[in-house]
């Protein structure tokens, strides 16, 4: 199988001097394996094939695929071509073998081997299938059909002798054969049932049988002779000079008849009058005419290949081309036509013929044909109304280099030249001159003129008072303006496409803006149709839709039919408009049909996933390795190759991206949904929707997969559960040992209490009973009886303060602050001379202190209080307790003492001071000591606490 390249540089319209008809010729000269070609079909899909005796051809319009012997086609030489219902296209070979094509490959039917041995010498001349999926086939010369069924199963029929047979295998369809020689023919059978027939002499005699159905009756052709059925004779329609190789119908139905060595009649009706033939292909044989789904035109010959004839309602005309036209203008009674040269003609409405010329020395700059038959023409150094003959009639005064003429409603005749503006009557005398500098087109549009400059354009009223400017369009280059209805116009550019300003309003028209091209070069009204000449071709737009700002268009260019691509003018006649081109001009019925293709078919070639093919499906499941994506597509179009393809991922990408060529690809695609989406479009407005209905699924790896993912959750949650649950057990065993050795430190504490309290406290309490009962006997001082007293008394209350500070869980700050309050009223009950404050607890209502922490706190306060009163000399002590930010406990005990040096405060030597700090770190805390010599002292402890 061969895949050959676009045709887009290789394959060209061929024009002959003074030939009608844009063609392409494909021929053994250029891509088709031999330029002997017995039939052209188009399948259902729209791809056009080539029967060859070398093998076929599959066409889309730009590439070919030819298929022969190296692809499984063993007959080589293939002369036609059926489709079944089932999309297999059947290939009718010359060994009468039977093959078929089907998803890009050839196939064996399995009779294959059957076949060949009851062919012997026959040829099949053609093939059908019926209902029930059998095929049938006809064969000359042994004269008999064959039937084929779904499972190769194979029978034979055989025909009288010396008779054409045509059977009916469905509705509309028949296999035609004979039985003999095409010359010795006497009957044609036609359903089983026998008619006479007489041939025309044996000269120049073919071996093709063919059959069309058309206008209601049955054609069969033989050798030289036509014969028409009609459900109940048969009788001779028409003897040809040639014989009849062919018979087709076209969309339109038209009969086409190809003769061997004559080129090829068409005929419009039962009559045979009045054929229509075609010039190029006069002395060629011509086996197959196919209008395909574009209203192209495809001829096979058996000399020089396929004629390819893109639209047959376009004729072309070369022109002379030393000297290129410069204008042209519309009129009553044809085209007129000027050059470079001063040169004027009439071409007339047909387009084959120049009626008159006129030389006027000076290039032509205008030409205008007046409603009266007046023609108005300027040069670059006069100006001149002529008649409709070309004769001079008068030369227009004060004026010269005109670059428009514009005709108004009232007939008069306006001009613009680099001056200014000029108005003349219908008869040629000057009425009115304005000045406007550098104009180049002039319309006159209600109570409005309309002029554009070099750049931009400018209305006036008829008087050129009040020129008021477009701003919108103050830079683009207009070409043409052009009524389009009531204060509405139409402006050309070059290289803004084009502007309608309707009652003020503008809109605008360019590419990718609603229009296909940029530059209109020329404009021409033809009906309620708007023609535009571009640099692509031409627009041909509903006026009413220009209105609407909805453009409904249709194209014609190179590809369709015309003589070029840019278009310089535009000239109109009662049938036919006129498009002119460097070199020749298109002539273009006004009720013209066939168009450019508008919808090019998009197929799908190939999709490979790293460089190899992949099952397609609707949902492709992909590995995260398979993230290289190829997509390769092609159209089907044959007259239309200009198409813009976009794409994207649905859902994923906001813009589009084009592409070169024929194939998409993506790379290193992340895991994810992909679902490409691809428009096409011949004008970059209208967009249609490919169809690729496939989503492709990229798993992520293993480690990313979900499920992956959610066994490693699990797992992780498990084991943290695990974890957990041992870590509570683990404290639920400490908890419960700390609660049992708690509640033993719980009974020793209390019994320690019960202890202290029973015991060391009823022996003090006898102590100091004892003191004073002996004090009375012994007669002793009652001072330091009282002294001994008190020292035992305080014994006695540190030892309640000691069982008070062991026996709880947890102290109320309050009760701490009692506390601090009775050493503090004990000392000044002892010594009178020392003033005691003890600030109000404020913030501190509330806070819980563990024993540990009340029992040292009330240590330190009772040390600092002690060192004051001992060691300071202090007569005043402040006492304060706060709350800090952080819930932190500030006490202070601050005096007025002789205080001491910074070098006292180490701890050595000092065992009250290190006792403090010790019982400071034990509550976390910390203890800082500020004193100087007859400064006093400040003892500040700061602990954590919290609140109740």
């Amino acid at each position: 199988m061969k895949y050959f390249l676009s045709i887009f540089f290789s394959v060209v319209a061929i024009h002959i001097q003074g030939q009608e008809l844009t063609y392409k010729n494909y021929s053994e000269q250029n891509y088709l394996p031999s330029s002997e070609v017995y039939q052209v079909f188009q399948d259902r899909s729209g791809f056009i094939w080539f029967a060859t005796d070398n093998g076929i051809v599959k066409f889309d319009g730009a590439n070919f695929e030819t298929f022969d012997k190296s692809n499984g086609l063993v007959d080589h030489v293939v002369f036609g071509f059926y489709e079944d219902n089932f999309g297999r296209l059947w290939l009718r070979t010359y060994l009468g073998e039977a093959f078929y094509y089907k998803n890009g490959k050839i196939v064996a039917a399995k009779s294959d081997n059957k076949i060949y041995s009851q062919v012997n010498k026959s040829l099949c001349n053609s093939m059908a299938m019926d209902s029930t999926a059998v095929m049938c086939l006809a064969y000359n010369m042994e004269g008999f059909e064959m039937t084929i069924d779904s499972l190769g199963s194979i029978k034979r029929y055989d025909k009288p002798n010396r008779a054409l047979f045509l059977d009916q295998v469905s509705k509309n369809e028949y296999v035609i054969g004979y039985n003999g020689t095409s010359t010795n023919l006497t009957s044609i059978v036609i359903n089983r049932k026998s008619y006479p027939i007489k041939l025309a002499e044996k000269r120049n005699n073919s071996q093709v049988a063919r059959y069309k159905i058309w206008k209601g009756k049955i054609f069969i052709s033989i050798n030289r002779n036509l014969f028409q059925f009609d459900g109940k004779k048969v009788k001779p329609i028409l003897i040809s000079d040639h014989p009849i190789i062919d018979l087709s119908l076209d969309k339109e139905n038209h009969l086409w008849v190809g003769y061997f060595g004559a080129g090829v009649e068409r005929f419009s009706d039962t009559t045979f009058s009045a054929p229509y033939s075609i010039p190029i292909i006069k002395d060629k044989s011509v086996t197959t005419v196919l209008q395909d789904n574009e209203m192209g035109f495809w001829i096979s010959t058996l000399e020089k290949g396929v004629f390819y004839l893109p639209n047959l309602e376009l004729h072309n005309y070369p022109i002379e081309n030393e000297v290129k036209l410069s204008g042209v203008a519309s009129a009553e009674n044809g085209v007129l036509m000027g050059n470079y040269k001063g040169k004027l003609s009439l071409m007339n409405p047909s387009g084959n013929e120049i009626k008159w010329t006129k030389e006027l020395k000076y290039p032509i700059v205008s030409i205008l044909s007046a409603s009266n038959g007046h023609i108005f023409v300027s040069t670059n150094s006069e100006a001149f109304m002529l008649s409709d003959k070309g004769n001079e009639i008068k030369k227009l005064s004060s004026t010269r280099n005109i670059k428009k003429f514009n005709e108004d409603r009232s007939g008069n005749i306006w001009a613009i030249d680099p001056l200014g503006i000029h108005k003349f009557n219908s008869g040629g005398d000057l009425l009115f001159s304005g000045k406007f500098d550098l104009g180049k087109s002039i319309l006159t549009s209600g109570d409005k003129i309309w002029v554009a400059g070099l750049t931009g354009i400018s209305f006036a009223d008829s008087l050129l008072r009040n020129i008021h400017n477009v701003e919108e369009l103050k830079n683009d280059k207009v070409s043409e303006i052009v009524n389009i209805g009531s204060d509405c116009i139409l402006v050309g550019t070059i290289g803004n496409g084009f502007h309608t300003i309707c009652n003020g309003v503008i809109s605008s028209f360019q590419i990718n803006h609603g229009f296909m091209a940029n530059n209109i070069y020329s404009i021409a009204k033809v009906d309620s149709v708007i023609w535009m000449g571009t640099e692509n071709g031409l627009v041909s737009i509903w006026m009413s839709s220009i209105l609407t700002g909805k453009l409904k268009m249709e194209y014609l260019t190179k590809d369709s039919g015309l003589f070029g691509e840019k278009v310089n003018f535009l000239a109109k006649t009662s049938e036919y408009l006129y498009a002119f081109f460097n070199g020749g001009v298109t002539q273009i019925p006004c009720n013209i049909k066939s168009f450019s293709s508008q919808k090019p078919k998009f197929y799908l070639k190939s999709i490979t996933v790293n460089n190899l093919p992949v099952e397609l499906k609707n949902k492709v499941n992909l590995d995260y390795t398979e993230n290289n994506l190829r997509i390769g597509f092609g159209f089907i179009s044959f007259n239309n190759r200009q198409i813009t393809v976009r794409h994207k991922f649905e859902n994923k990408n906001k813009l589009w991206n084009t592409v070169d060529g024929s194939v998409i690809n993506y790379y290193a695609l992340s895991p994810g949904s992909y679902m490409p989406v691809v428009d096409y479009s011949s004008d970059q407005t209208n967009w249609m929707k490919a169809s690729l209905p496939y989503q492709f699924l990229i798993s992520p790896p293993w480690w990313e997969n979900l499920y992956f993912r959610i066994t490693l959750v699990v797992t992780i949650v498990l084991i943290v559960m695990l974890f957990l649950k041992m870590r509570l057990n683990t404290l639920k065993m400490k908890q419960d040992k700390e609660r049992e050795a708690q509640q033993k430190l719980k009974e020793e504490k209390e019994r320690i209490s019960q202890d202290l309290h029973d015991n060391i406290g009823s022996h003090l309490s006898s102590i100091n009973l004892g003191i004073l009962q002996l004090s009375k006997e012994l007669g002793l001082s009652h001072e330091k009886v009282e002294n001994l007293n008190q020292n035992i008394n305080v014994a006695i209350l540190e030892l309640r303060n000691t069982i008070w500070a062991v026996n709880k869980n947890e102290i109320l700050m309050e009760e701490l602050y009692d506390r601090v309050k009775n050493i503090t009223w004990r000392v000044s009950q002892t010594l009178k001379d020392i003033h005691f404050e003890l600030l109000p607890l404020n913030n501190g209502s509330g806070l819980k202190l563990n024993p540990m922490q009340a029992v040292n706190v009330y240590r330190i306060i009772q040390e600092a209080i002690n060192n004051a009163l001992t060691h300071g000399k202090a007569n005043k002590i402040l006492v304060s307790f706060q709350i800090g930010p952080t819930h932190e406990m500030l006490v202070n005990i601050i005096d007025n003492g002789i205080g001491f040096s910074n070098s006292t405060t180490s701890d050595n030597g000092h065992y009250g001071l290190r006792n403090m700090k010790k019982r400071a770190a034990e509550i976390s805390g910390q203890l800082a000591i500020t004193s100087s010599s007859q400064q006093g002292t400040d003892v500040q402890l700061t602990f954590p606490c919290y609140l109740k």
